[in-house]
């Protein structure tokens, strides 16, 4: 018999930036994502939680093209710390279909 897991996330907040690359040359785009998961298991008490951050650099200009893998991070010890890349270099994926597939991978993780 399989365990089964009660999951929940939430939205903490998404924010927005454009700047000027000069590696890129041309304006990009970042978003930053934060949410807060949990989860428990039958027997527990309380839920474990945990705050996840994504980033997306793109190119707004370029029909939103992501330009650098988009990273999963997640809040341990009091700092940020680098959990994986989304896509392994396949940046075909508009900015809100690269951070639904960082949410399957952190909850597949999870």
């Amino acid at each position: 018999m399989q365990e089964q897991a009660i999951f929940s996330r939430k939205l903490l907040y998404k924010q927005t930036d454009q700047l000027y690359s000069e590696h890129f040359e041309s304006d990009i785009s970042a978003i930053s994502v934060m949410y807060a998961f949990s989860w428990m298991l039958s027997g527990m008490q309380h839920p474990t939680t945990t705050r996840v951050r994504i980033g997306i650099i793109y190119d707004h200009q370029d029909n939103n093209k992501i330009l650098l893998n988009p990273t999963i991070e997640f809040w341990k010890n009091e700092e940020w710390r680098f959990f994986d890349d989304v896509l392994q270099n396949d940046k075909s994926w508009s900015p809100e279909k690269a951070e639904q597939e960082a949410l399957y991978m952190i909850e597949s993780f999870l």
